[in-house]
């Protein structure tokens, strides 16, 4: 009676108090909490990483980076929110736990729209059901300085990879985790990374995404290449005019050993799923040409300060190679292919970053 009609003084209270004590005996405790209940859709993941390890997969911060992390921490999201309510007991099971890390001194408009361009050539990928696999993460942008970036709890960096007790090399990670050549996890851990290798190939050559080292490359427990941090893009790189990542993409010797080498099938599908991809993408290079050209305008991205946006855009155009026949493009992936494998210039900034930064190769 409490509950429904509050605490009254007076005659008028005392009359209705009878009244009041037969509704509630007729009404049981679910009544109470039936309002509380929370769709059945909601339900709970387990949430549990290594945090500053590198297995956190949002962003890595180095000092060959404009940006710093003042603050790395967890953050948890609550979906959907409960109205209030006093002494309610929420169980565990309507909760939906999301990890964070919150960065600070930070401009992430820029990574914002590198994860919009991402989804768009996801979307041209499944279009034309090719096997190309990239992964967005979210990032929410709080301030012109700050924001959170979601937590890839399930992927782990190569480079704390490489610190784990017994690592030798990517291969032989691959054949302790996944089993033998002839298991049927291994070969399914195999083409993951070969089609994830090959769609974040595609994107770094296209928009010219840098600072490739081994604290922005991550391996999910599939298998899955991904690639975070994406603060040098579009001509941006670190050094400038003298960096040393020249090459089209970073393609290492270790990665070829994990598709089994340079003639082995698996090698001859990753340069075909990137040649498909490749067109695929070349005819959809409107779509994406006219999305970048929004998202730029009147933008503070730093990929962007000091050019005109026209010129950026001129020249993701002529990497498109539109001019070229189907044939001519097939060459050309050969030849972007051929020109990134075990490139020097890949070699020169995975080592310049270990001597500064202690990443390891």
């Amino acid at each position: 009676s409490f509950l429904r009609t509050g605490r009254t003084e007076g005659a008028e209270a005392e009359e209705e108090e009878d009244e009041g004590d037969e509704e509630e005996d007729a009404m049981g405790p679910d009544d109470y909490l039936r309002p509380l209940q929370l769709p059945p859709r909601v339900r709970t993941r387990q949430a549990s990483w290594p945090v500053g390890q590198g297995a956190a997969a949002a962003t890595s911060s180095s000092s060959s980076s404009s940006s710093s992390a003042a603050a790395a921490a967890c953050a948890f999201a609550v979906v959907p929110a409960l109205p209030r309510a006093s002494l309610v007991e929420v169980q565990p099971s309507v909760l939906d736990l999301r990890a964070f890390i919150v960065k600070t001194h930070d401009d992430l408009r820029q990574e914002v729209m590198c994860m919009q361009l991402l989804r768009m050539c996801n979307e041209v990928f499944q279009h034309f059901e090719l096997p190309l696999c990239l992964r967005p993460y979210r990032i929410v942008c709080t301030g012109p300085s700050s924001g959170l970036v979601e937590v890839l709890s399930d992927a782990v960096s190569l480079d704390a990879l490489k610190r784990t007790e017994g690592f030798t090399s990517l291969h032989a990670y691959f054949l302790s985790t996944y089993g033998g050549v002839s298991q049927e996890r291994y070969r399914a851990a195999q083409r993951n990374f070969m089609c994830s290798l090959a769609a974040y190939s595609l994107f770094s050559y296209l928009l010219q995404v840098k600072d490739r080292h081994n604290g922005n490359l991550l391996l999910d427990s599939d298998g899955h290449l991904v690639h975070i941090d994406f603060g040098f893009l579009l001509g941006l790189a670190p050094g400038g005019a003298f960096s040393l990542e020249t090459a089209p993409f970073k393609l290492t010797d270790e990665m070829v050993e994990v598709l089994g080498g340079l003639d082995s099938p698996v090698f001859a599908d990753f340069v075909s799923c990137f040649t498909k991809g490749f067109i695929a993408l070349q005819a959809n290079c409107e779509h994406l040409l006219a999305a970048l050209g929004v998202l730029a305008k009147q933008s503070a991205f730093p990929c962007l300060q000091g050019r005109a946006v026209s010129q950026v855009l001129d020249k993701l155009r002529q990497r498109f190679r539109t001019e070229l026949s189907v044939k001519d493009a097939v060459k050309h992936c050969l030849d972007l292919v051929t020109n990134s494998c075990g490139h020097l210039g890949t070699i020169r900034y995975d080592q310049f970053q270990y001597l500064t930064n202690g990443i390891l190769i």
